[in-house]
């Protein structure tokens, strides 16, 4: 089963509602190089965590930063730091960087 729910402000408070122990994986997209919307998305993700420890406490939460590929844009780190995320990958979010034709993970 795949649902994708839209991640605008007006959807967020419905996001609950698709999420239940059956739930397996939440993948969440980023737009690694809109730095000016950083503290907005860590808190969203902030947010996400907490409803999926509560609702779907099995599920994997899969971080997709999206990003031009641009070397002087956002790289992993500079994510994982804004999205006040543990800088040596301990923490339990896997993180995928899509960067025009290429997809790399890590």
């Amino acid at each position: 089963d795949f649902s994708e729910v839209g991640g605008g402000a007006a959807i967020r408070p419905y996001w609950g509602h698709y999420l239940g122990a059956g739930v397996a994986c939440v993948a969440f997209f980023v737009d690694a190089d809109a730095r000016e919307r950083h503290a907005e998305v860590a808190e969203v993700l902030a947010g996400l965590r907490e409803t999926l420890a509560k609702r779907a406490p099995r599920a994997a939460l899969l971080l997709v930063g999206t990003t031009t590929g641009d070397a002087a844009q956002t790289n992993r780190e500079d994510l994982r730091r804004a999205l006040g995320l543990a800088a040596d990958a301990s923490d339990p979010i896997s993180f995928v960087s899509l960067a025009g034709p290429t997809c790399r993970a890590s």
